[in-house]
């Protein structure tokens, strides 16, 4: 409001509720525009504001945020800190990062990705990242901190290998096909996989084929390498 006065000399509430406001520059009755009912009521707030806001350039304003005050106390805290201490704040990011990479890289209409992700999600979520109990001296975790760690390590690399394994089926027999990709990632090594329409028949009949003309075209190069 202050620069609107300066950048705007003579200038009223509703000229700068019309520019910085328009949904409460409203008609009136009459076809005339006013004020809407909210800003017309006794003791509103931006009433007030205007009313006490000073005529100052925002050239000459002082800044809401200094970045050179700012980024000297980051800097002051880093200094101040361990680099285990900062170790243990920057993994609540790090593993939101992993969450993030692994969930946006493949469909999530496949049940066994969907649940890895909810299951993943739940985890990050109850981790007690801010009582993460550390020995004396903060220079190593606790063994219960440790085995905590280690769990959610160990969830993060099931939710990656399920990941990985849809996004190579999905590659394979082709979108469209969340059953078909369900039930091979829900199978045993060796089970087989019931096909239930034609759509599904003509995935796994071009995944067939594809793979018979890879193995062939390896055949050809292969001979071919060697007889050079």
């Amino acid at each position: 409001m202050s620069a609107f006065k300066a950048a705007n000399p003579g200038a009223v509430l509703a000229d700068f509720v019309r520019w910085h406001s328009p949904r409460d520059w409203t008609e009136g009755e009459a076809g005339d525009f006013e004020l809407s009912a909210r800003m017309r009521d006794s003791g509103n707030l931006w009433a007030e504001t205007w009313q006490q806001a000073k005529r100052v350039a925002a050239a000459k304003q002082e800044p809401l945020f200094d970045y050179e005050r700012e980024a000297v106390k980051a800097l002051q805290y880093l200094k101040s800190i361990t680099v285990f201490e900062l170790l243990l704040q920057l993994l609540p990011t790090s593993f939101l990062i992993v969450y993030d990479h692994l969930f946006t890289s493949t469909s999530s209409d496949i049940t066994p990705v969907r649940s890895a992700h909810s299951f993943f999600a739940n985890s990050l979520a109850d981790f007690p990242w801010r009582s993460l109990p550390c020995a004396p001296g903060d220079t190593e975790l606790t063994e219960t901190a440790s085995d905590l760690l280690d769990r959610l390590v160990e969830e993060s690399r099931h939710a990656e290998r399920m990941v990985a394994r849809a996004a190579s089926l999905e590659r394979v027999i082709g979108p469209g096909m969340p059953s078909l990709i369900e039930a091979a990632l829900t199978k045993e090594h060796g089970e087989g996989v019931r096909v239930h329409d034609g759509n599904e028949r003509d995935a796994v009949w071009r995944m067939m084929i594809d793979s018979e003309l890879r193995r062939n075209a390896f055949g050809l190069w292969k001979r071919y390498s060697t007889t050079l």
